[in-house]
């Protein structure tokens, strides 16, 4: 494009105007389209920068060209130094005579269209449309012309809108209701200069300021530091439960208003925000509480309230509340309400005490200090309580806890936090749980004191989400070991002395867990150490091992002979029970012990030679110390040593070595000593050998002895063998016999039957035969008696003959003695019995001892 000095034609089209100064008079013109104007040489086309309020030239005309101000309906024109007259210039023209107002601002509500006169400046702004909980804040720049134009202000009521529906712009703004004039005198409008209203939603759905009256930009600062773009409508906030805003008023009170509600504010309030999840809230939860939470209140202004039994009560200025979880669950800030916190700690929170163990509490009214068993959730009241650590020094953690380095260092790190003259210093950011260094004062403690400051910095901070999706169960870590009450563990065979400031004393026998009062402690006992026993490094403990304590000594002696002799021993040592105040009254019973027994054994020497200690030391020493045996009976016992004065008992003492001071006397004593051994050894060779002959010899004489008892017995054997086979022999005899005689007794009736039957036969054969025979006799008779014998005789022998053939087939039994008596008597006096009876005497006997055998 040429340069303006080649093209002096303004072109200006409808709705545009240009400036032109006239560099001879200095006026500068206001030319309106449509139009076309030649320039003279000595006009430059300038534009006006609001900026610095000066006229600036431009490079080209079509620079210069600038559109009209248009405003259209719901819009509205701030203008600033209007025309005195109020007009505009005209369209089509070159306008170089106006008069403005100059400083002075108008609000011009549109449908507007028009160009500038130079020096004006113009802001095109869209009328303000307001939600229900939305609103604007105006103020009052021109009270004259505020109080003369708030007729002219363009409000229109509001309405109910469904939640689907936007608000509606107005189109005919010109139209008043009856109800948006009535709103608009129910307005309420502070018209005093500089006054402030608030322009509510709830009551005015869209709103157009007067002259005399401008909107406040929520970005009013970034507007005029950046050029930021302005931003009218500010948002009330929206309450549901459980929720509260924060109003901080220019005169510094503040309102606690709480939901559901929707809140705007005072022209002179302004919302307390909290900065989190990346941006700032208006909003707070209300503080949920429990039994095992508190809040600590100091009362700043008086107010009446209701306490726990539903009774009125006028609350005081400077009163001092714990409310809890146990009368109010949902906590409210008030502004009667001032927080009291410590640090950046303003909720109070029960600790868990676990069963053995416990807390201490100090009253801050009256110093007391008292401890707090578990198991317990402990909730103190900040008022009048606090809990305190107790710091150990590091002499006393030595004595009560040794080889506790953790303990050590952390006792030694609370023991050189800087507490000033206070004493106290907060524990894991509770304002509840102290330290309290020994000898602390409590004057002028900032701990103790109330350290006021607003609720609404600490409890914007908390926030009570409830989730929809399953949460896991909290879960808390106990780790109170350095927290509480200084517990001591008394182990099995050990005890400690506990002392009270009072002067109470109280012995405690392990095992057993003890939980010191604040103001106990324990007493302590420096022990002799070293061997031999010496105090120039005392062992300080608290703990008295009273059972099978174990103490050792070197004891130096002179004997009778005057040789000095070293005896290291070893002290078996208990304290009776019965005297248990008794224990700690000796505050170094090792040296009691050792001393006494010194003493002892140093007068004992002097009655013994060196070589009668050499030859028994532990006898020597067990004597002198635990007493002699008052008989050799193993199951009495020695008198052993007591001590009055602290209880303890010496019951056992070992001699672990002698050493003879003199090295010429203990080479005698060793030499005399080998000499014994030598002989004892060829003594006990020799006794051996003579043993082992004895017992060789005895053997020999035991295996004669054997062998002649072994053949005494087997003979004595063979002799009982013999007796009772002969005692068997006649038991069989007799049995034998009584069973004969049970056959022969039936044989006899058997036989009897017989001989009757026979004798009737014989009898019936008699009387036949006696008739045959007297005829064969007298026969016979002519034959001779030679002939007689000679037959009966033959018939004897065939009789006998047959019987002895016949014996073995018959029953042994039968032919016993008693059988053949049977027999012969049966038959006796007959032929047949005398046969017999001739043939018993001959081998027919013998065949029957035979089979018996």
């Amino acid at each position: 494009m040429p340069p303006v000095e080649q093209e002096r034609d303004l072109v200006l089209p409808f709705n545009a105007f240009a400036f032109v100064l006239d560099e001879t008079k200095g006026n500068i013109e206001s030319h309106v389209g449509p139009t076309k104007t030649s320039l003279a040489k000595e006009s430059k086309p300038v534009v006006f920068d609001e900026k610095t309020k000066r006229f600036k030239p431009v490079a080209t005309l079509d620079q210069a060209i600038q559109t009209f101000i248009i405003a259209p309906e719901g819009w509205y024109v701030t203008l600033k130094n209007p025309a005195k007259d109020a007009g505009h210039p005209e369209s089509g023209s070159r306008n170089d005579r106006y008069d403005l107002d100059k400083g002075r601002k108008v609000n011009l509500s549109g449908p507007q269209a028009f160009a500038l006169w130079p020096g004006q400046m113009a802001r095109v702004v869209q009328g303000h449309h307001l939600r229900s909980n939305q609103y604007l804040l105006v103020r009052v720049y021109d009270e004259e012309a505020a109080r003369k134009n708030i007729s002219n202000a363009v409000v229109r009521v509001a309405e109910p809108v469904k939640s689907d529906e936007s608000t509606p712009t107005p189109t005919l703004l010109t139209q008043e209701s009856k109800q948006d004039i009535a709103a608009k005198n129910n307005l309420e409008m502070n018209l005093t200069m500089g006054g402030l209203s608030i322009i509510r939603g709830t009551e005015v759905s869209f709103y157009i300021p007067p002259t005399g009256i401008e909107v406040i930009p929520v970005n009013e600062v970034e507007m005029r530091d950046k050029g930021a773009k302005p931003v009218y409508v500010r948002e009330a906030v929206t309450l549901e439960r459980l929720e509260y805003a924060i109003l901080l008023d220019e005169s510094g009170e503040r309102e606690y208003p709480h939901g559901p509600k929707v809140v705007f504010p005072r022209p002179t309030q302004k919302f307390i925000t909290r900065f989190g999840e990346g941006k700032q809230h208006e909003k707070f939860r209300a503080v949920e509480l429990n039994p095992q939470m508190g809040i600590y209140v100091k009362v700043n202004e008086e107010y009446s309230d209701t306490d726990e039994k539903e009774q009125k009560v006028t609350r005081k200025v400077g009163e001092e509340l714990f409310i809890t979880g146990e009368t109010t669950k949902i906590y409210y800030p008030r502004e009667e309400h001032s927080i009291v916190k410590y640090g950046d700690q303003s909720i109070h929170y029960a600790i868990a005490i676990s069963k053995g163990e416990a807390r201490y509490v100090l009253n801050k009214d009256t110093g007391d200090i008292r401890i707090v068993h578990g198991p317990k959730m402990l909730l103190v009241d900040p008022r009048t309580e606090v809990i305190v650590r107790r710091v150990l020094t590091p002499r006393q953690v030595r004595q009560w806890f040794p080889n506790n380095q953790e303990a050590l260092a952390i006792n030694e790190a609370l023991a050189n936090a800087d507490i000033g003259s206070a004493g106290l210093i907060s524990s894991n950011a509770n304002p509840t749980n102290m330290v309290l260094k020994s000898g602390g004062s409590y004057r002028n403690s900032a701990f103790l004191a109330s350290e006021t400051r607003n609720a609404s910095d600490e409890l914007a901070m908390d926030a009570m989400s409830r989730k929809t999706k399953y949460t896991p169960p909290h879960t808390i870590t106990l780790d109170s070991k350095y927290e509480g009450v200084v517990c001591i563990n008394v182990w099995p065979g050990y005890a400690v002395q506990i002392v009270r400031r009072t002067g109470e004393r109280e012995v405690v026998i392990g095992p057993k867990n003890i939980l010191l009062e604040y103001d106990a402690t324990l007493e302590l006992l420096a022990l002799s150490t070293g061997t031999p026993k010496h105090a120039d490094d005392l062992l300080e403990t608290v703990y008295l091992q009273y059972q099978h304590n174990l103490v050792s000594d070197v004891v130096e002696v002179i004997t009778n002979d005057m040789v000095k002799c070293s005896i290291q021993v070893s002290y078996r040592v208990n304290f009776l029970e019965s005297e248990a105040k008794k224990w700690f009254t000796v505050n170094n019973y090792v040296k009691l012990l050792c001393d006494h027994n010194r003493s002892l054994l140093a007068s004992a020497a002097k009655q013994i030679k060196v070589d009668q200690l050499n030859a028994d030391p532990t006898g020597f020493v067990r004597d002198t110390i635990l007493g002699m045996k008052p008989s050799d009976d193993k199951n009495t016992k020695r008198p052993l040593q007591q001590f009055s004065e602290n209880g303890m008992q010496v019951y056992d003492v070992e001699v672990l070595r002698v050493t003879i001071g003199d090295a010429q006397v203990a080479r005698l004593l060793t030499d005399a000593q080998l000499a014994h051994v030598r002989q004892h050894i060829e003594l006990v060779s020799a006794e051996r050998d003579l043993d082992n002959t004895k017992k060789l010899e005895t053997i020999k004489r035991s295996k004669e002895k054997e062998i002649r008892q072994t053949v005494a017995e087997s003979m004595e054997a063979q002799e009982q063998q013999r007796i009772k086979e002969r005692e068997y022999e006649k038991a069989a005899e007799e049995a034998h016999q009584a069973l004969q005689d049970i056959y022969d007794s039936v044989e006899a009736s058997k036989l009897a039957r017989e001989r009757e039957r026979s004798n009737e036969e014989i009898r019936v054969l008699k009387e036949r035969t006696d008739t045959l025979v007297k005829a064969f006799v007298d026969k016979m008779n002519a034959v001779g008696p030679s002939f007689i014998s000679a037959v009966t005789t033959a018939e004897k022998l065939k009789f006998a003959t047959i019987f002895s053939e016949n014996i073995p087939k018959m029953p042994a039994n039968l032919f016993g003695p008693t059988g053949f008596k049977a027999i012969e008597a049966m038959l006796e006096g007959t032929a047949l019995g005398v046969a017999m009876k001739e043939a018993s005497n001959g081998h027919a006997v013998t065949a029957g001892n035979e089979v018996l055998k």
